[in-house]
């Protein structure tokens, strides 16, 4: 059989079962509901990711060669649970844990020297009141178990501590927060990698743009162009820790705030980055592709990480804000044929105009060129498509 298993079937999973199908595959999808992604591949389990009961009946009849999730910290670990029930390539679960959990990723790194912000772990109102009165404001609250941003809140006095606790532990599924200091650092990084046969390479990095609101950036743009030496230090860290931590393989995403010479961890995950870097960007900056590696591992033939050349070509994924956005008419499809756009998806029809500020969802623009200078070329064209058509 050549089945294969991918979880769970959200948007950003469509970019690893296109590839899988590219391999020869049957991709079968877990997922609640169908969508874009259950219909794109070879078969569709009805089922939500953390029902590991009825996953396993079903799953084991299919009799796959492998379970692999992309782009999902909550179904990493799940991947992980079933993997190991049957006997399959894949992580052990309490390694993964150590990615999944903020609070126990936080201790980790301490325990082996990272510098992470001043953070507790909450479970109740009290604890985080407790933390308050010994640590100034503001303070930053989220869900140890939410992705992409869900829950994330920033309390900027003592007044808004139970606004922003009630409104981040409805993300958690444990219902258990982790509360931080506020770091001001001057520029916040990302360190995309992968893991292959326990080596652990940084293959790409970028610097974010400044943020919209709580949660939503403006840019991610590669290269990361911060002093040499102190991005090698940087990577030299983030090796490190995924490396201690006893991960087999897989992918990586870190984030850290960095201010001078001084940088903070302020999270990493063991799965591809969200919004198409995985898919289009990691890719392309790097020459290197995050699925071959952790499709080389998935079927028992680990790629040697420690040879690979890497290239640092430029991209960019672009956001755009909706009080902008909302009331320009956009052609995505004049947008998708300048050449280096890789991606542009336009989620703001005028009746579906987000107000929650915290909400992360956004217009985006995946934008790649040779070089920096063609990149700059790419965005203002771009920019003239939208706001000059």
């Amino acid at each position: 059989m050549n089945n294969v298993v991918v979880l769970p079937g959200g948007s950003w999973q469509k970019g690893i079962v296109k590839f899988l199908q590219g391999k020869g595959h049957k991709v079968h999808v877990v997922n609640p509901i169908s969508n874009q992604t259950t219909k794109s591949a070879d078969g569709h389990i009805v089922a939500d990711v953390e029902d590991l009961d009825k996953m396993l009946i079903e799953i084991k009849k299919l009799n796959p060669v492998f379970i692999v999730s992309d782009q999902s910290d909550i179904a990493t670990f799940i991947v992980a649970v079933l993997n190991q029930r049957m006997g399959l390539p894949g992580n052990d679960p309490k390694v993964v844990e150590t990615f999944r959990d903020k609070a126990v990723m936080q201790q980790f790194a301490s325990k082996i020297g990272m510098k992470t912000p001043v953070s507790t772990v909450v479970r109740s109102f009290a604890d985080l009141e407790g933390f308050s009165k010994n640590q100034p404001f503001p303070i930053v609250i989220k869900p140890v178990d939410a992705t992409n941003s869900r829950g994330f809140r920033k309390a900027l006095s003592t007044n808004e501590l139970k606004y922003c606790y009630k409104e981040s532990i409805k993300y958690s599924r444990s219902k258990t927060l982790i509360a931080q200091e506020f770091v001001k650092g001057t520029t916040q990084i990302t360190l995309d990698g992968a893991c292959s046969n326990s080596f652990h390479c940084t293959l790409a990095a970028s610097i974010k743009g400044p943020y919209f609101k709580p949660g939503l950036t403006s840019f991610v743009k590669y290269p990361c162009n911060i002093d040499k030496i102190l991005l090698a230090k940087i990577i030299e860290v983030n090796n490190n820790f995924v490396t201690r931590t006893g991960l087999n393989f897989g992918l990586t995403h870190a984030e850290y705030i960095v201010d001078g010479e001084n940088f903070w961890l302020i999270e990493i995950a063991a799965r591809g980055a969200g919004g198409g870097i995985t898919d289009c960007i990691t890719g392309w900056v790097s020459g290197v592709c995050p699925y071959e590696i952790l499709y080389s591992n998935l079927i028992g033939k680990p790629i040697d990480l420690s040879e690979v050349h890497l290239l640092k070509r430029s991209a960019i994924l672009q956001f755009y804000h909706e009080d902008v956005m909302r009331n320009v008419p956009v052609d995505e499809n004049i947008i998708r044929s300048i050449p280096g756009v890789a991606a542009f998806n336009y989620n703001f029809k005028k009746d579906q105009f987000v107000t929650d500020y915290y909400n992360p969802r956004h217009t985006s623009g995946i934008y790649i060129a040779e070089n920096d200078e063609e990149l700059e070329a790419v965005i203002n064209k771009v920019n003239r498509a939208i706001f000059t058509s």
